[in-house]
C-alpha cells in the first residue's frame, strides 16, 4: 500500500515524467558567449595533423606539427576566395606567373585550402607555395608538387596581406580549376621545425599525450588577445617527468617579466618538486607556488589570475595549493603569442606530457573551475 509520500512522488512522475539525464560536461561551455580562449585536446586525433600545414591526422607514435584549437568550435569557415578560375599558375625558368590574389588573411588567423588542378603541362616537380603578401616567410604552411591534381593545406598567417601562391621551380605549368579558401575558428598551435615537434603517445590507461623532450620541443599559437579582460584561468593535465626547475608549460608573451598582461605557468617552477603560477598586470608580482610534488608526477594543475583582485591562484588535483596576494599593478591581459611547452621557443623545455591545455580569458566561476579539473581530470588520470 502506497504511503502519502510514495503516492505523491508517483503522480508527479505520471505528470512530470522521469528526469532527463544529466548533460555531460564540455569545455566549450567556457566559451559559448564567445570568451577569448584556447582548447588543446590530444585525445582528439582529428584536431591534429603531423606537420604544421598539412592535414594528415598523427598516429601514436607519431610527431605532431599542429593541434587545433576547439574553443570556438570546429566547423570551417564559407569559402573567402576571390580569385576567378579558372587560372594558370607556371614558370619556365625564366618568367615566373603567381596565382591572383585568392583573398586577403589576417595575422595570426589560420586558413584551410584546397586546390583543384585539372592540366599539368609542366614536367617540373619542385612544385608550388603559398605566401603571404609575397612572402612565404611570413607564413607557417607547405607547398605541393606540382604534379598533384588536388591537394588541401592549412595555412597560418604570420601577417595581414594578400594570399597567393607561386611555382617553386622550372617548368611549371598547370591549370588550376579550383580553390577554397576556409577560415578556421580560434588559435592553432603549430611547430614548423621538424626536430622540435612533440610526439603523439598513449599512457597505460590509453590515455593520449603530448610528449615534449626537454630539449627543443615547443607549439606556438600566433597572438591571442585577451586584453578585454584583467582575469586569466588557465588548467592543464602535466606529467613532469624531471626536477630541472622552470619547466614552461605555457606562457603568454616571449617572456612574462618583460611584458605586463601576461602569465606562465612551471612544471616544475622555482624548485625542485614543485608547481608554479605567475600572473601580472603592470607589476610582475603575482606568483603562487608550491612544493610536494616530486617528480615523476602527474596532475591536474590550474592557476587563475586576477590583475584587479590582486590574486595569483595555483590549484593542483582540485585544491587549492598556494595563493599570492601582491599588488599586481593595472591593465588587462595581454595581446601576445602563446608558448606551449617552451618559453618563446627559445628555452626553458618541458621535459614532459601535456595532456589537455585550456586558457579561458575572462572572469570564472568556482563552479566551472571545478567541472574543469574534473573534465581534464578524466583526460589526465591524475587523481
Amino acid at each position: 500500500m502506497l504511503g502519502m509520500t510514495d503516492l505523491s512522488l508517483s503522480l508527479r512522475s505520471r505528470l512530470v515524467g522521469p528526469a532527463a539525464p544529466a548533460v555531460p560536461y564540455d569545455p566549450s561551455s567556457l566559451f559559448a558567449a564567445g570568451e577569448t580562449g584556447v582548447w588543446y585536446d590530444p585525445s582528439d586525433l582529428a584536431m591534429m595533423s603531423q606537420q604544421a600545414g598539412f592535414t594528415q591526422a598523427p598516429a601514436v607514435g607519431s610527431p605532431v606539427g599542429m593541434i587545433r584549437d576547439k574553443s570556438q568550435g570546429t566547423a570551417f569557415g564559407a569559402n573567402i576566395n576571390t580569385a576567378t578560375v579558372p587560372f594558370d599558375v607556371s614558370n619556365d625558368g625564366v618568367t615566373n606567373t603567381p596565382s591572383p590574389t585568392l583573398c586577403q588573411v589576417q595575422a595570426g588567423k589560420s586558413y584551410r585550402v584546397v586546390v583543384t588542378i585539372s592540366d599539368v603541362r609542366g614536367s617540373g616537380t619542385v612544385g608550388m607555395s603559398f605566401n603571404v603578401a609575397g612572402h612565404w616567410s611570413n607564413m607557417v604552411s607547405a607547398g605541393f608538387t606540382s604534379q598533384v591534381t588536388s591537394t588541401t593545406r592549412y595555412v597560418h598567417a604570420l601577417v595581414d596581406g594578400a594570399l597567393t601562391f607561386t611555382a617553386d621551380g622550372a617548368d611549371v605549368d598547370n591549370t588550376i580549376s579550383a580553390v577554397t579558401v576556409e577560415p578556421m575558428p580560434g588559435y592553432q598551435a603549430f611547430q614548423g621545425t621538424a626536430a622540435s615537434r612533440p610526439i603523439l603517445r598513449q599512457d597505460a590507461g590509453n590515455r593520449y599525450y603530448l610528449e615534449f623532450d626537454g630539449v627543443d620541443d615547443g607549439l606556438m599559437a600566433a597572438k591571442i588577445d585577451f586584453s578585454a579582460s584583467d582575469k586569466i584561468s588557465v588548467f592543464a593535465g602535466v606529467h613532469k617527468a624531471t626536477a630541472t626547475i622552470n619547466q614552461c608549460v605555457a606562457e603568454l608573451s616571449a617572456t612574462r617579466a618583460s611584458t605586463p598582461g601576461a602569465f606562465t605557468m612551471f612544471a616544475p617552477g622555482g624548485s625542485a618538486g614543485s608547481y608554479q603560477f605567475l600572473s601580472r598586470g603592470s607589476a610582475d608580482t603575482g606568483a603562487a607556488l608550491a612544493s610536494g610534488f616530486a617528480e615523476p608526477i602527474t596532475s591536474v594543475i590550474s592557476g587563475i589570475g586576477d590583475i584587479a583582485g590582486d590574486t595569483c591562484t595555483l590549484r593542483v588535483n582540485g585544491a587549492q595549493v598556494a595563493q599570492g596576494t601582491a599588488d599586481q599593478g593595472t591593465g588587462n591581459c595581454a595581446n601576445q603569442p602563446l608558448y606551449v611547452g617552451r618559453r618563446a621557443g627559445a628555452s626553458l623545455p618541458l621535459n614532459g606530457w601535456l595532456y589537455s591545455l585550456i586558457v579561458r580569458g575572462t572572469a570564472i566561476t568556482a563552479k566551472q573551475i571545478t567541472d574543469t579539473e574534473t573534465w581534464v581530470n578524466g583526460k589526465t588520470g591524475a587523481y
